[in-house]
Formats: C-alpha cells, structure tokens, sequence
C-alpha cells in the first residue's frame, strides 16, 4: 500500500526533528565530557560548546521557528501585493490589496438544493458545506452563520435556519452541532435587517499541512415557482459545486451564475442538469445566482422576482 504525505507537513516533521536531535545531542556532549574527559581545561572548553549547542537547540524550537514566520508573513503582506500590482489600473491594484487581509479560505464549497411543491408556492431547502484554510500561522477567528434578508411568503410559511454545524481538530472553539429549537435565530421585521440570522464564533487553527475541519449551515425559505435565488460570500472561496438532490418533475434549473464570471455554469446531465462545478477561485463578496422556471403547462410563465435571501455571513 503506498503512503503519502503532505509535503507541507513532511516539511515541519523533518524541521522539528532536526532541533530535537541538536537538544538532545548537545546534552549528551555535555553529559559525556563533563564526567569522562581527563582534561580540565579540554572539559571546560567542551562543556561550553555543549552548552553552545543545547541553547541554540532551545531557541530554534521556541523563538526561531515562530521570529521567520512572522517576517515571511510581513514581507508577503506588505512588498507582494505592491511587486503583483505594478502597472495595474488602481481599481483592481485596490482589489488586489483588500483581499491580503484575508486569511482563510472556504474550500469545496457545496451548496445542496431541494426543492418541494407547496401549492402555489416552493419550499427551498439550502444546504452549505465547507472547510476552512488557515493561511496564517496564528489562529483566526471567524462565524459560523447565515441570514435570510427577506422572507417574502412568511404568511405562507416563516423562513428558517435549521441546521448549524462547526466541526474538527482545527476549531479550537465554537464548535456546535444544532438544530431548532437549540439554534439562537435573531428575526427582524426593520428594513434593511434580515429577516432571519444566526451568527456563531468560532477560532480556527493553523492547520499544520490537512484541513481537519468541517462547517455546515442549512435554511428553508419559501418561493414563487417562478423566481431566482441569489447567495452570498464574504469569503474567497476554492472549489464551488451546487447540486440539486431533489425537485418537482415541472421544475427546470435555468441558469447558474457567478458574479464575476462571465456566462452561466455548465451543468451535467446537458438536459435537465442538476449538479454544477466551478473549480477556480472566487473572490470576496461573490454572488451566486440560480433561477429555474416551472414548466408546467397549466402555470403561467412569469418573469422572476429577485430575491436575496439566503446570505451566509
């Protein structure tokens, strides 16, 4: 069977085990020569080097490791970005900078659908998963969360976050596994405020080589059968796959967009797709768009209603 290993993490093992050995064969030099050399002066002089060698050891495992990250981290925060963005139009030059702030990243974002018939309206089910990169050497701290901005059929049924999720070795706090009503939903009826969020702390850890982690958040809101869903980001993200795991044989999945990127997202099958993916990168505050029509012959084929409900934050 053949093992591998991250190279980041086969990096910090052999880092580590090199400074060890450098403690650990400093004190057996000094051990050895203070009792057994016959030669004061020779034993004085070997006891420092000893000596030397233990406190170099000691500093390289406590100080040194943690003084060179912190300036790598310096010099990519302050001289990348300007070397990067050299001659570039000052509207992406400043885009480019404000995303230095960021470090964490979402990977393998999935966004889980389920449509359902209520009658003349739709229940929508969200699902979205994901894990979370620290970039950094020092623990970050996040949310957990999501906010539904309008409930717009709430007399039919009132929107819902039914499901928060913070799991794994890399979160340090904030760890949750809840559903209603254990879930602390904040509504409102202010314009301007969501209807509906959740929103959990969390820190996360540098993640040592693996992400060993695992965030999920899940809502219910109700819609027209002829409508759009719009989601957003705060977060650069890797990896994005929306997959529809049920619906009404009368409903067809349109479009699915992404803000920045020009066209919609080719699904699979060709026919009645009902699984997307978008492997690249997607900035901060990205927009995630998805409109479908209902196809019935005895429903009439209206223009959509933009809705921007469900917002994780």
């Amino acid at each position: 069977m053949l093992i591998t290993m991250d190279p980041n993490l086969r990096s910090r093992i052999i880092h580590w085990t090199l400074r060890i050995f450098i403690v650990v064969w400093a004190g057996l030099w000094y051990v050895a020569f203070k009792e057994y050399s016959p030669d004061r002066d020779v034993n004085e002089m070997l006891r420092h080097i000893g000596l030397a060698f233990g406190l170099a050891g000691f500093f390289g495992l406590t100080v040194d490791y943690y003084v060179k990250r912190q300036l790598a981290d310096e010099i990519m925060h302050d001289t990348a970005p300007y070397i990067f963005t050299h001659g570039l139009p000052v509207e992406l030059r400043d885009e480019v900078f404000s995303t230095r702030e960021y470090k964490l990243i979402r990977r393998d974002l999935l966004v889980e659908l389920r449509f359902s018939d209520l009658g003349a309206h739709l229940v929508l089910e969200t699902t979205l998963s994901y894990s979370l990169e620290n970039l950094a050497a020092t623990t970050q701290d996040d949310v957990l969360g999501a906010a539904v901005s309008e409930d717009k059929h709430a007399d039919v049924m009132q929107c819902e976050i039914t499901f928060l999720e913070a799991r794994g070795a890399d979160i340090t706090q904030g760890t949750c596994c809840q559903r209603p009503p254990k879930i602390p939903i904040q509504r409102s009826t202010q314009p301007g405020e969501p209807a509906a969020k959740v929103v959990q702390p969390i820190k996360v850890r540098p993640n040592l080589g693996n992400v060993r982690n695992g965030l999920t958040v899940s809502t219910k809101t109700v819609f027209d059968r002829q409508d759009e869903e719009l989601y957003f980001f705060r977060a650069p993200i890797i990896g994005l796959t929306v997959r529809v795991l049920d619906k009404p044989p009368g409903l067809r999945i349109k479009r699915v967009l992404v803000s920045h990127l020009p066209g919609a997202i080719e699904g699979e099958p060709p026919q009645d797709p009902v699984e997307w993916k978008f492997d690249r990168g997607l900035l901060p505050l990205s927009c995630l768009s998805i409109v479908w029509r209902w196809e019935s012959a005895s429903t009439p084929k209206n223009e959509p209603s933009v809705q921007k409900n469900d917002r994780p934050v």
